[in-house]
């Protein structure tokens, strides 16, 4: 009797569709977001000469600028230290990502949250935090 039920628990377990991971509650499956770091001489990987005062005045300046609509892109390839090139494809926490894809989880804290928590064409600006922004501030236009 017992090796019945196990051979029909087997068997329905093979009858199962392979289903995809349900996307994560904070957020959709997958975010397309342009990228601005403004670091200064203390943070990590930063080759800015800038002080931190003048960094987040120049992060929080271009903010203003993003939003009253000056080109995001040119701005982003003037002015951010970014060295992955600026735009990102991330998937949520249980999403799989796809080859040139980012997954939420393996960028910053700061930057990750913000970008699945925004709507198209919003502008935010995710400031520095030792902990979850270690790297500067990011302004962040989400794209899809």
């Amino acid at each position: 009797m017992k090796r019945l039920f196990l051979l029909a628990a087997l068997a329905a377990a093979c009858d199962k569709k392979e289903e995809k991971p349900a996307p994560a509650a904070d957020g959709p499956a997958k975010v397309k977001v342009r990228h601005i770091l403004i670091g200064w001489s203390g943070a990590p990987r930063s080759q800015s000469t800038r002080s931190f005062a003048e960094a987040e005045k120049k992060a929080k300046d271009l903010l203003e600028r993003a939003k009253n609509g000056d080109d995001f892109e040119h701005m982003m390839k003037k002015e951010s230290e970014d060295p992955g090139g600026g735009t990102y494809t991330m998937v949520n926490r249980g999403q799989t990502a796809a080859p040139g894809e980012q997954t939420r989880d393996g960028m910053v804290k700061g930057f990750g949250d913000a970008a699945f928590r925004m709507k198209v064409g919003e502008i935010v600006l995710v400031p520095y935090d030792p902990q979850s922004s270690p790297f500067g501030w990011h302004i962040i236009s989400r794209l899809e």
